[in-house]
């Protein structure tokens, strides 16, 4: 078997459209989970596993390893061969039939070939496929020989023909989608002991649990069809298998395949395609794998353990009651209750010990519903629902009064909540721990409000509160403290400068200190004009330069009274 290609998310798409998906799998956790009767903890780690929240490490390690898309498929397009060619296998069983009901008859067709070697002749696939069979040293075609010698008919060799010419794609599949589980041996061409129909075998109560194995996947063989199935009044649209495996993740990486149903691929080819699909394929005896990840088990409502079994690797507990796939194991199915119904008569399976309770609030019956329970008592999803919530950290049921909300709509208990958030101080809004904020009056608040009512000063780098800030002609903002020691204000026009341009005379201060900017300073003072010293703009000396240059000064005052009038 040759893997060709990975097909692009399109393809995969187009064979099963993601509204199809979302359609399978709200019908199954929402319609068809209750019936397996797992408990409250088992139901929701399922559902939880569905959300796909990538928050479980174990799952998530095998989805990234094979590269599962979001429908946890990854497809394969695959060269036909004697394994998966269904027109090829038709073809064989006819010739096969042909020589074991009549084999004298052939012996007549040559003298000088022995029948077992001609019929090791015609089956063999590149006979087949290249339609030419040489016998001696002369070459004859395929059909027409065997038409020739009556070994089958004209009307079977064109209906062989025909299919055989039409080369359907073929596709291999690698999958952790809870569908495909189901439909592992239900409504299949073949059959095995996990299949929903089988009755008084319940291994099948397990195929839903495997949802959350992290050590698990399926590889199936397809022609791309779907199938129609009704499952409890539920239509459920599933891929056709012509053949499908379960794999085992081990210590290492390392893949180990299971049989293969109905028998068509030699676990040679398993190992194979493992290795084309650049995975790791483990060459352990049975008996020495021991699986990657130990994970606790989905249990039933009564308490007992829920697996499907594989008939070669067993099953083992850790000290922490966690299962592992271990070889040297236990073999064969876990759980301990019988009954005599299959999963279509579910509705009648009073074996399980809360399978027919009522409702301790309401007095109705939980035989159609989860069965959640609380400090001992058994309450109906309805009031569970209006009593009781379940934090997702800690995995427990507190009383709906104790619910806090975090930042993404989670409902936590209050340690829970206590160890991720803090309150906002202003607006009483969740916020997380790695995301404080604290303003200037050292309050912890969210960044909404840390930006309403504080901002950094552009100078010394300090939370200020809001109401302290002040802007200068850059709209830059500083506290009052840094801005009187870098800003100045004109006395006369209130322009603000920058401090630092005193010493490029940016600045100007009179001799009553007081500071000017430069249009407003040379508007008021100029200079005396024999001392150049600061003097009003309506004088034009100095009064220590009057009386020793009054001749001077004289003239020029009568000068600048004549230029006046």
């Amino acid at each position: 078997m040759k893997i060709i290609r990975r097909l692009n998310k399109e393809e995969e798409y187009t064979l099963m459209y993601p509204s199809t998906n979302v359609d399978n799998l709200k019908k199954f956790k929402d319609k068809l989970l209750p019936y397996f009767f797992y408990n409250t903890s088992s139901s929701r780690r399922i559902k939880s596993r569905l959300k796909n929240n990538n928050s479980d490490f174990k799952n998530d390690y095998l989805d990234k390893l094979l590269k599962l898309n979001a429908q946890k498929r990854a497809f394969f397009s695959i060269e036909n061969d004697s394994q998966t060619d269904g027109v090829y296998k038709e073809y064989r069983n006819e010739i096969f039939k042909k020589f074991t009901n009549s084999p004298a008859d052939f012996s007549k067709i040559r003298d000088d070939i022995d029948a077992r070697y001609l019929y090791t002749l015609l089956i063999d696939y590149n006979t087949y496929i290249s339609n030419k069979i040489t016998i001696g040293k002369q070459t004859y075609k395929l059909f027409k020989f065997l038409i020739d010698s009556e070994i089958i008919s004209e009307e079977f060799a064109k209906k062989i023909t025909t299919h055989k010419s039409s080369k359907e794609m073929l596709y291999l599949c690698i999958t952790r989608n809870p569908i495909d589980y189901l439909f592992a041996s239900t409504n299949q061409s073949f059959e095995s002991c996990i299949s929903l129909n089988r009755c008084g075998d319940m291994v099948s109560l397990g195929l839903a649990g495997l949802t959350v194995d992290p050590n698990r996947f399926m590889i199936f063989l397809t022609k791309g069809k779907l199938k129609r199935h009704q499952i409890r009044n539920q239509e459920i649209k599933h891929f056709s298998y012509i053949s499908r495996w379960w794999c085992l993740l081990g210590k290492r990486d390392f893949i180990l395949p299971m049989y293969d149903y109905p028998g068509k691929c030699k676990e040679s080819v398993q190992r194979d395609v493992i290795e084309q699909l650049l995975l790791k394929s483990s060459e352990a005896h049975d008996s020495d794998f021991r699986s990657k990840f130990s994970f606790e088990p989905v249990k039933f409502q009564n308490g007992d353990t829920a697996m499907v079994y594989l008939d070669r690797i067993g099953i083992n507990y850790n000290e922490r009651g966690e299962i592992f796939y271990d070889g040297k194991g236990e073999t064969g199915s876990i759980h301990r209750f019988d009954s005599s119904v299959s999963y279509y008569d579910i509705d009648y399976f009073d074996d399980l010990e809360e399978g027919r309770r009522n409702c301790d609030l309401c007095g109705e019956s939980t035989g159609d519903n989860l069965v959640y329970t609380e400090g001992g008592g058994t309450l109906c999803e309805y009031c569970w629902g209006e009593h009781y919530f379940y934090c997702e950290d800690c995995d427990s049921d507190h009383p709906r009064e104790d619910v806090l909300e975090g930042v993404n709509g989670e409902s936590l208990c209050v340690n829970c909540w206590n160890n991720k958030y803090y309150s906002c101080e202003t607006c009483n809004k969740a916020v997380r721990h790695n995301d404080s904020y604290i303003g200037a009056d050292r309050i912890h608040c969210c960044e909404d409000c840390w930006n309403e009512y504080n901002f950094f000063c552009e100078e010394c780098g300090e939370v200020t509160d809001i109401d302290d800030r002040i802007e200068d002609n850059e709209s830059k903002e500083y506290c009052y403290s840094c801005y009187n020691n870098l800003v100045t204000s004109c006395c006369k026009c209130d322009t603000k400068m920058s401090n630092d341009e005193i010493s490029n005379d940016g600045i100007f201060i009179d001799l009553k200190d007081h500071k000017y900017c430069k249009d407003c300073y040379l508007q008021l003072y100029t200079n005396c004009k024999i001392c150049d010293e600061e003097i009003e703009r309506e004088y034009l000396h100095c009064v220590t330069c009057i009386t020793p240059n009054l001749e001077i000064i004289e003239q020029e005052n009568y000068t600048f009274i004549n230029k006046s009038i």
